[in-house]
């Protein structure tokens, strides 16, 4: 499986089950709280999900002790104390230093963290509304959900007082928290369709204007919108209200969507359609900003990438605003793991599993919670399409390997189709590679990954070319490394020498000159010096490679001194002479011959010594009639070289 679902914790040996489970486990669903800083989420009687200090799990053992079993240690501890009384539900304060305490449908109990203080009340303004929940939003703030206002709050500790600090009068059916981004959403009583959002900021409620979610019509009526069908989901640093349009089970028309809304403080607007294959119950989960689906009935979970462009296509609403429909990029079952040992377990997917952002299954009915973990290099078995697969992985932590996997079982294939998937992957490569250099995507952030040119030729182009050594008929090394090549350039990014000389010795090993010439004519190799270089070392197997050599260094407006340096440096003694000879004898008469002379006997070649000093000594009987050179000249070392090599 691609993922697993690990880390599991069983509290049901320590909480005795009751009749009151259901009614409690119904507050759980009704809370829907996020992961990140929801504090406390009732799942079992008079216990709560903890999130503030990553995987812990507050459990009542005993009235009136509170006991903290932590997932991964299993180690518990008491943590407060409490009247003998039942509970609906309890979160702490952002730093832990006050809990809040629901006992009834009117008031709030506050308790300080110090050990013996005494309890202070918080009551709902309104005398007729009910307290439907409440969350803190820093660490002396706290708001107030009712059925007929949202109250914002601030709690004074030492003082043991509560101050009303905003409020808004809307009816409320049910609710939705986001505590990262803290942000509320509320249903209307009167029009469930209505959805009203609001921003908390510091000692403030800045009001988002609405939305009107439209269903499915089913029977020539439209379906009311149920909280079971909407949640928040933060992906890719944006935060979405998640709303399923599902149809009953066995329907025979279309399948489900998930409507993805972007939340802002602008507005609520509709941004894309996650396209299902079934309908029936859904639970939703993000990991790594994958967005994942799971169905109880057929006990798979589909995965969606809000940011795959080869699975979106662009579409439009009734009103005309614009927003992607997406395809599954995978689907697979989830397995449990225990211990590092994966096993199939009674009551996958239950009817009692609760989802909670980003990756969290809790199981209140087994009393276990469990964090869904991906697992890149298992996500290649699930999607046949290399292009799909690669640039889901791009976005992946730990692609990286997985990414380099695919490409290499891609290349090995050698046809048409795998080149023009390649194409397409490349692309993609490239683009994020974009995106990352120009920092329009925070790293620190998403995971994405980059395949930089040195690993791909280190990875893929190197490994290809040996094992394509033996067949110097096929073409698809060279295909594949114009297709690369092509990519970079259409991306804006510069390609490497390393690349261009791949090309060029690929064609010079097929004898294919004529093709390295037209790819230097029509520049679809870009002047370099390394190039240059290599084509001058080329001269002997194609002459006029030597021609092309020098007419780049030309266009790279490389001065006589720098062409004549370059040659020197990398041994091509011989050529530079040539060079030499076809400049302007005047101007040739000002080059020092000591630079050659030093750079042949540099090379250790007795004969390649000779030819250059031979040379300069008939260049001087031509110009003075005489083949010693002058003091100026500062030869004379050479000369004593010269002696007793061929003396």
């Amino acid at each position: 499986m691609p993922w697993t679902v690990v880390t599991r914790i069983s509290t049901s040996s320590t909480t005795k089950s009751t009749s009151t489970c259901s009614l409690f486990v119904m507050v759980a669903l009704k809370s829907r709280l996020g992961w990140k800083h929801a504090h406390c989420v009732c799942f079992q009687p008079n216990s709560c999900f903890k999130s503030k200090h990553p995987f812990s799990v507050s459990v009542s053992v005993s009235v009136p002790s509170i006991q903290v079993l932590s997932v991964k240690d299993g180690t518990e501890q008491t943590i407060a104390a409490l009247p003998r009384e039942p509970v609906l539900s309890m979160r702490y304060s952002l730093d832990d230093s006050i809990l809040a305490i629901r006992r009834s449908k009117r008031s709030l109990a506050l308790h300080n963290r110090e050990v013996g203080a005494s309890a202070y009340t918080l009551n709902v303004k309104n005398k007729i509304a009910e307290l439907r929940s409440f969350f803190w939003v820093a660490n002396d703030e706290i708001l107030l959900v009712t059925s007929l206002s949202v109250e914002l709050y601030r709690v004074n500790a030492r003082r043991r007082t509560t101050k009303q600090l905003k409020s808004y009068n809307v009816s409320v059916s049910w609710y939705q928290y986001s505590p990262s981004t803290k942000v509320l959403l509320t249903a209307s009583s009167l029009q469930p369709n209505i959805i009203n959002s609001f921003q908390l900021t510091r000692s403030t409620i800045v009001k988002i204007p609405r939305v009107d979610v439209v269903l499915p019509h089913l029977g020539g009526q439209s379906k009311a919108l149920k909280e079971q069908d909407v949640c928040m989901i933060r992906v890719y640093g944006r935060l979405y209200m998640a709303v399923t349009k599902n149809n009953p089970k066995g329907y025979a028309g279309p399948a489900a969507e998930i409507h993805l809304y972007l939340v802002t403080k602008e507005g609520v607007l509709p941004a894309h359609s996650l396209e299902l294959e079934v309908n029936g119950r859904f639970l939703l989960n993000t990991i790594d900003n994958l967005v994942l689906v799971h169905h109880q009935t057929t006990k798979c979970t589909y995965a969606f990438d809000v940011e795959a462009q080869l699975t979106r296509r662009r579409s439009m609403t009734p009103s005309g605003a614009d927003f992607f429909r997406h395809d599954i990029v995978f689907k697979a079952g989830l397995t449990i793991a225990n211990e590092g040992e994966e096993e199939e377990i009674e009551g996958t997917y239950a009817a009692s599993w609760l989802a909670f952002p980003t990756n969290v299954i809790i199981d209140p009915r087994a009393g276990s919670l469990w964090q869904i973990k991906l697992d890149p290099q298992r996500i290649i078995g699930y999607t046949a399409d290399t292009a799909h697969l690669i640039e889901l992985l791009l976005r992946r932590k730990g692609g990286q390997e997985a990414i380099l996997d695919a490409l290499r079982a891609e290349c090995e294939k050698r046809t048409a189709e795998s080149l023009a998937c390649m194409a397409i992957v490349f692309d993609s490569l490239h683009r994020v590679e974009q995106q990352v250099k120009s920092k329009s995507v925070d790293t620190r952030r998403f995971n994405y990954q980059t395949i930089d040119q040195k690993l791909m030729y280190h990875e893929i182009f190197q490994p290809l070319s040996d094992a394509t050594s033996d067949e110097p008929n096929s073409g698809f090394l060279m295909k594949l490394a114009v297709e690369y090549i092509r990519s970079l350039t259409a991306c804006g990014v510069a390609v490497q020498h390393f690349i261009y000389e791949l090309v060029i010795n690929t064609l010079v090993s097929q004898q294919k000159e004529y093709q390295l010439h037209q790819f230097l004519q029509y520049h679809v190799l870009d002047d370099s010096k390394p190039v240059a270089c290599l084509l001058l070392s080329l001269q002997s197997t194609y002459p006029p490679a030597f021609q092309l050599a020098l007419d780049m260094f030309k266009r790279l407006g490389q001065s006589q001194d720098e062409i004549f340096d370059v040659l020197l440096s990398t041994g091509q003694v011989l050529p530079a002479l040539r060079y030499m000879r076809s400049m302007d004898p005047e101007v040739a008469a000002t080059i020092p011959a000591r630079r050659f002379l030093e750079a042949a006997r540099a090379a250790s070649d007795d004969m390649l010594f000779y030819n250059v000093y031979m040379f300069y000594i008939n260049r001087n009987i031509a110009a003075r009639g005489s083949p010693d050179f002058l003091p100026m000249d500062q030869c004379g070392e050479f000369v004593k070289h010269f002696d007793v090599t061929f003396s």
